[in-house]
């Protein structure tokens, strides 16, 4: 495990004790995931503004194959000032529940985040965070709205705040060239903080 320390190399200071590969990746994920996704994800340190505008590196796990492209999404959000309030695995333990990662704490935590073994809510179908191929922006500020509700049910939405994304918004559309879906753009839900690339038929 890392040691604390209050800056990183550069000038970004640190949200908390950087984590380290096992830690982030296995602690806590369910353990009839398979080893064959577990082997495809990697560990991010990202760099990023947070609620105050203060420069902060922060971690999400990711699959292999879009880490680079995420790490230059992340670089345009800081380039264009464009906060994102907290960036941690959900193996975190200030998300934990049960002895579990919760999505619903680190939504309402306005975290950031990437691989979260986990079937959608409501549905027996696994989610693409599962693979590592989705990751959620600002969730408090950018809830999903579904027939039944918001969520987080804390969340609110509000388009002209900075870390809010909206339609046309630079970072929605640095995604979208990128090939990432927006659930912004859903019919039957929107899901505003949600961005997912597949690489492949789900085959879990």
């Amino acid at each position: 495990m890392a040691t604390f320390t209050t800056k990183t190399t550069g000038d970004s200071l640190l949200e908390k004790p950087l984590m380290e590969w096992e830690s982030a990746v296995l602690f806590g994920t369910d353990p009839l995931c398979p080893p064959e996704i577990l082997q495809t994800l990697v560990l991010l340190d990202v760099d990023h503004l947070d609620s105050q505008g203060e420069k902060r590196t922060g971690q999400i796990v990711i699959h292999k194959d879009l880490a680079q492209e995420l790490l230059g999404l992340f670089e345009f959000m800081l380039q264009n000032h464009f906060p994102v309030a907290m960036i941690r695995p959900v193996s975190d333990p200030a998300f934990f529940s049960g002895g579990r990662p919760s999505d619903a704490i680190s939504m309402r935590m306005n975290n950031s985040s990437g691989f979260n073994y986990r079937f959608i809510a409501g549905t027996n179908r696994l989610s693409w965070h599962a693979l590592g191929m989705a990751v959620d922006i600002n969730p408090l500020w950018n809830p999903c709205f579904t027939a039944h509700g918001m969520e987080p049910s804390e969340g609110k939405y509000i388009p002209e705040r900075l870390g809010t994304l909206s339609l046309k918004h630079p970072v929605v559309e640095a995604f979208l060239d990128q090939g990432w879906v927006w659930g912004g753009n859903w019919k039957q839900i929107q899901d505003y903080h949600h961005f997912e690339k597949p690489l492949q038929q789900m085959q879990f």
